[in-house]
């Protein structure tokens, strides 16, 4: 099981691709010999911490990291990578079911059971072992699974930081599937995804205990500080990711009105104007009306010529303490500018908030923006991916580097 996962680790799949590849190609392996070989619980725990340790040093887990995280399923931000010590309970608990439920049509099995049983071993004392372990009043497999991931949620609780952005998920103003699709639809390396997880994670040490933030000098140097509310960083690193996310969005436009050629969003130009027979497309300028309005500058308005439709997106990077205020604050920011453009030109207009937090947490409504916008989940994943990508460039250039440098050093340091 370990040379295989260690020779998985080393064969460039990315990170979705590289965690199933371990379940079903070295942990699988464990099938053929549970029930049959005599394992007992602590060598199934070190099993577990074998694969860990493969994973570290190969930097597709970071030991500041959320260990509890890697045996989450990928739609709740975890890795989904398969715990042998819960692989193991499970496969006991259904073979003790099986030979329990045949023993009186099969004198083999149930020559089988009562040896077990006898013999005291791990298959003959499941039942009563999970009793003890779980604090379980009747042994079932459902009931059973319920209960390991209690005590992955429960270890997770006990860490400060680490509970954060897991505990946010439960919340009924976030939409758990939908902030994590820059992990299930997402294309990252191993590596690159332990390093978003490990800032997202908020376990990030920055040099001394209690620092003060190296920009504006004002508050402890954090996680959440350095990503959303240092007012030193607004104008350069947050409209910097900023503009990434609009880029995306303005790509999208420009594509499907065949505005531009370009299909790549890393060479891509967002131009104030871009027009053909079809559409016009403004982006980052002033909109000329007839009143003066205070907002008039959204991030993208797009004007269908054909349906004689507009449509204002505003995007919005957040903290997840302020994500349901700002998405409401932007889709009523720009309604003055939409009654008049209704007005001038006799047409529909419609306002998008496109907003999620700086490591991809978005609310029930976001999917629905989403939708209206017309963007796919592979490109939705891609701009959860840049907001995580920009903000961790952020954190490695507040110790000490470039921004340039950020991303390659934060990968492989």
């Amino acid at each position: 099981m370990r040379s295989r996962a260690r020779r998985i680790c080393v064969t460039g799949l990315n990170a979705r691709n590289l965690f199933h590849a371990i379940n079903e190609h070295a942990i699988s392996l464990m099938n053929y010999y549970v029930g049959l070989v005599e394992f007992e619980p602590g060598e199934y725990e070190e099993m577990d911490w074998e694969i860990l340790r493969i994973l570290r040093k190969e930097r597709i887990h970071f030991q500041q990291g959320n260990k509890e995280r890697l045996y989450m399923a990928r739609a709740q931000l975890g890795h989904g990578l398969t715990n042998v010590v819960f692989k193991s309970e499970r496969m006991l608990l259904a073979m003790d079911g099986f030979l329990e439920e045949r023993k009186d049509s099969c004198r083999r099995k149930a020559a089988i059971l009562a040896v077990e049983r006898e013999r005291a071993a791990h298959l003959g004392t499941i039942r009563r072992y999970l009793e003890e372990k779980y604090s379980l009043g009747v042994v079932e497999m459902k009931a059973l699974v319920e209960k390991q991931k209690e005590t992955l949620d429960g270890k997770t609780d006990a860490k400060c930081l680490h509970r954060k952005v897991l505990r946010t998920l439960k919340d009924s103003l976030v939409d758990a599937r939908a902030s994590s699709l820059w992990m299930t639809h997402g294309h990252l390396s191993p590596q690159e995804e332990a390093m978003l997880c490990y800032v997202q994670d908020r376990n990030v040490f920055f040099g001394e205990l209690n620092a003060m933030c190296g920009y504006c000098g004002k508050e402890r140097k954090t996680v959440d500080h350095i990503a959303t509310q240092c007012e030193k960083l607004r104008d350069y690193e947050y409209l910097w990711r900023h503009n990434e996310v609009v880029k995306s969005i303005h790509l999208l436009y420009c594509s499907r009105f065949g505005a531009v050629k370009c299909t790549r969003c890393g060479a891509h130009k967002v131009e104030s104007i871009v027009e053909n027979s079809r559409v016009c497309i403004k982006a980052d300028m002033h909109i000329r009306t007839d009143l003066k309005l205070c907002h008039n500058r959204p991030d993208i308005l797009v004007h269908d010529k054909a349906r004689n439709e507009m449509t204002i997106v505003e995007v919005g990077i957040t903290s997840l303490e302020r994500l349901q205020e700002v998405e409401i604050a932007k889709a009523r920011k720009y309604g003055p500018l939409a009654a008049e453009l209704k007005r001038i030109y006799g047409c529909k207009v419609s306002m998008i908030p496109y907003v999620m937090t700086w490591d991809g947490i978005v609310t029930p409504y976001h999917m629905k923006y989403q939708k209206e916008i017309g963007i796919p989940r592979s490109v939705e994943a891609y701009i959860q991916t840049v907001a995580l990508r920009r903000t961790a460039a952020s954190m490695v250039a507040s110790r000490g580097r470039t921004a340039a440098q950020c991303l390659p050093l934060a990968v492989h340091e």
